[in-house]
């Protein structure tokens, strides 16, 4: 959606920690909204649990969906 519909988009991230079964990550997207013409700045900060050298997640279907979340 940002990049279709974002103005002036500018993201940036930076890896926090990252081992074999976690990790975290801090990104911010910032952008101009396109029916206001106001500046957005979105900061993230995420944590990841890793499993089969994939987010747990994407690993673990249901499970992973649940654990992640």
């Amino acid at each position: 959606m940002l990049i279709t519909s974002g103005k002036c988009l500018d993201i940036t991230y930076q890896i926090l920690s990252a081992d074999d079964a976690t990790g975290s990550a801090q990104w911010v997207a910032t952008y101009t909204y396109s029916k206001t013409g106001r500046k957005v700045i979105n900061r993230i900060q995420e944590i990841f649990v890793f499993a089969n050298g994939k987010i747990a997640r994407q690993a673990q279907g249901l499970k992973g969906l649940l654990l992640g979340w």
